[in-house]
């Protein structure tokens, strides 16, 4: 999201955050700077020209505020999943979107209006963290992919915008691992694992201290 547009600005004034408050907080984005610390040294101080204010409490609810409408531009494509007599097409957690869909057709089209939305209001994606899975419950599924690039032509491929985004067979979402016949296998195990060593570091301590 870039600040030399005013989206922000007029989201905010939609949401009906008007007069000193929102001046005020155009007023912080007015210049903003950083520095990096390595070690103990520090660069000079840069000017950020994208994007929220990192480590700001005011950065989530102003990028909630900035996002929240894509859900409406979603919601009137019709499409998502039935769940119970509700049907859901997207899911938002901090900047983490997922789009439900009972059709690669769907979601592509889908995947079409959130690009649109990106170009109208400046957001970018990260394409390598983007990717697609599909419930079917057939294990040992192998994928194969193409030398694809603007087009498929292996099948396992969804044009987003002008990009092609990978099917998968597992997809990390929100610290869990969700497989394609979402066993939940691979959470299972990493957890047992993590387990495992916790025990083990827990009897060293517990050793040292009787000792």
């Amino acid at each position: 999201m870039t600040r030399s547009g005013d989206g922000l600005w007029y989201k905010l004034w939609k949401a009906g955050i008007k007069g000193k408050m929102w001046r005020t907080l155009k007023n912080i984005y007015r210049k903003v700077q950083s520095s990096v610390l390595l070690g103990g040294n520090r660069t000079a101080w840069f000017d950020i020209e994208v994007g929220l204010r990192q480590g700001c409490i005011l950065s989530p609810l102003l990028f909630d505020i900035f996002i929240n409408d894509l859900r409406d531009v979603v919601d009137q494509l019709g499409k998502g999943v039935k769940l119970g007599n509700s049907r859901v097409s997207i899911l938002f957690f901090a900047d983490d979107i997922v789009l439900l869909a009972d059709s690669k057709k769907e979601l592509e089209e889908m995947l079409q209006a959130v690009f649109d939305y990106s170009l109208k209001w400046r957001v970018k994606f990260n394409y390598d963290k983007c990717s697609v899975i599909r419930f079917d419950n057939q294990q040992g599924r192998i994928l194969n992919y193409g030398k694809c690039e603007k087009n498929c032509n292996c099948g396992n491929h969804y044009k987003f915008g002008t990009n092609l985004i990978k099917e998968v067979l597992m997809y990390r979402y929100l610290g869990i691992e969700l497989d394609n016949c979402l066993s939940f296998k691979f959470f299972k195990e990493r957890t047992i694992v993590r387990a495992r060593v916790n025990m083990g570091r827990i009897w060293s301590m517990a050793l040292r201290m009787a000792t």
